[in-house]
């Protein structure tokens, strides 16, 4: 393949790179400056000549950490590919970081060693974050900002990977979407969005959090806090279009820190529920058909829930006690049920492993069963459960804890900053995990289904189904959320929100 490739928009030109070739910062869309920033994803301009893309182009601006390339102008997207690549199935990352940070070139999402190794293209995409990205203004001014940029900005990469992809060696209809944590969010966000049906054809969810942010009844709480740290009233809300962004940048930095501290257990601002690009909650419009035919897998790791119960530089702890689930209930009128849902969870050894657990159940766990069996009715669906702890953890007395799989799941452990946790472990245990993850990983990207000559993964059909646990020796069993939890929640429902 030649390393410069038309596109609908001009000519790019890519780099050798691991035994593949390799495209960086590709703009999918218009810059979102001066009068687009906080509208949505608009598209591209044209080019003449010959575009570089051999290094990374801008990151998005970070509201967790910093990075030296941070810029508005930030939507642009990676190619990865064989270099004899020809109608190959295409892998779209989606990065994680809570709605707040993130970028496409990090290289724990690195596409170099996927590409080279399974006979896939590979895509990473950037959007926007935070206050640029998700944050409801709307509420205020309904000209000057949009709802769910962030989520626009998905949606026209897709746009420009359906048109493109082809150039490149991949086959424009079989897309493949994944994301972890809140890119695990944005591929429930692209279930439920009628923009983006057509865009993709299969789906993988890893750790998403179907239940974050919400609708105008929450963003009518947790944004004016925002803008309070900002220093601005609602009144003089388009200052925003001109302000400084390093201004935007701090307070929204700050906002982060100090966000569970206000209200225990609420949300960090993130997609909005109830505008045209996501009319409703993703078990709802899953119920009601939004994936109809689309096959799809959902996960998460056993112990999701010890990455949330204390503080670290880049999560915040949601619930470092009891304490804060009972003021969580409280601050929503629901405290009687406190004593019944901690009950639930008197079965385990100690108090903060009830805690994690809860933890895991109510970020995690819960929803995610509860949008497969949503799915299930429309679609062909598989659920896991990665069991794997690599010794770093298991000295820090941690199990499997939140975004340990996605080194596996994309074949970086040897790369990237969450590689820097398996340094200890057997390598051929590191082998073993990434080389049977990629197998099922690979298998679905091209047929649609997790399962082949050397794994066999049961669908997931209803309650009662088996997940597929991914250790050192896979298993299929039968996992379910206990029908006390689910029974309490079911009498609590949404908090800080309504549906």
């Amino acid at each position: 393949m030649n390393l410069i490739i038309q596109t609908t928009t001009g000519q790019v030109k890519g780099v050798e790179t691991e035994g593949i070739h390799a495209w960086y910062g590709i703009p999918f869309a218009a810059p979102p400056v001066g009068d687009l920033r906080f509208k949505r994803a608009q598209p591209a301009d044209s080019w003449e000549g010959v575009m570089d893309c051999t290094t990374y182009g801008n990151d998005p601006i970070q509201f967790v950490g910093q990075r030296e390339k941070e810029n508005e102008d930030c939507l642009n997207l990676n190619v990865w590919a064989p270099k004899d690549a020809k109608k190959l199935p295409v892998l779209v990352w989606i990065y994680g970081g809570g709605f707040h940070f993130g970028y496409n070139s990090d290289l724990s999402y690195d596409g170099a060693r996927m590409a080279a190794s399974g006979g896939v293209v590979r895509v990473n995409i950037n959007f926007r974050l935070g206050p640029l990205g998700y944050y409801d203004f709307n509420q205020y001014d309904n000209e000057l900002f949009d709802t769910n940029c962030g989520l626009s900005d998905q949606i026209a990469a897709l746009k420009w990977v359906k048109e493109n992809i082809e150039a490149f060696g991949g086959d424009p209809d079989n897309i493949t979407i994944a994301g972890e944590s809140g890119g695990g969010c944005a591929v429930f966000n692209l279930f439920a969005s009628p923009a983006a049906k057509g865009l993709y054809h299969k789906a993988i969810a890893q750790s998403a959090l179907p239940r974050a942010s919400g609708g105008r009844s929450f963003t009518k709480i947790s944004i004016p806090l925002f803008l309070k740290q900002l220093g601005v009233q609602p009144d003089d809300i388009s200052k925003l279009k001109t302000m400084d962004i390093a201004k935007i940048r701090e307070a929204g930095a700050a906002y982060y820190n100090e966000f569970t501290k206000v209200y225990s257990g609420m949300f960090m601002p993130g997609p909005f529920f109830g505008d045209d690009l996501l009319p409703e909650r993703h078990w709802t419009a899953l119920k009601n058909g939004s994936a109809d035919g689309v096959p799809v897998i959902i996960g998460y790791t056993r112990d999701e829930g010890d990455t949330f119960v204390a503080d670290s530089e880049f999560t915040k702890a949601w619930f470092s006690s009891w304490n804060d689930v009972e003021t969580m209930l409280r601050n929503n009128g629901k405290e009687h049920y406190f004593p019944e849902l901690k009950a639930a969870y008197e079965c385990f050894e100690s108090n903060q492993k009830g805690l994690s657990e809860f933890v895991k159940d109510y970020l995690f766990a819960m929803d995610a069963h509860r949008c497969a069996d949503e799915q299930a009715m429309h679609g062909k669906v598989w659920m896991y459960r990665f069991d794997f702890v690599p010794v770093a953890y298991k000295h820090m007395n941690m199990g499997a804890v939140h975004a340990v799989e996605v080194p596996f799941s994309l074949n970086t452990t040897d790369r990237g900053h969450f590689s820097y946790a398996l340094r200890g472990t057997p390598q051929e245990q590191l082998d073993a995990v990434r080389n049977h993850m990629n197998e099922v990983w690979f298998n679905f990207m091209k047929t649609g289904n997790p399962s082949g000559s050397d794994v066999e993964w049961t669908q997931y059909e209803s309650e009662t189904s088996m997940l597929h646990l991914f250790d050192l020796q896979p298993s299929n069993q039968s996992i379910r959320i206990d029908d006390k939890v689910i029974a309490v929640w079911e009498k609590i429902g949404l908090l800080y929100d309504i549906e």
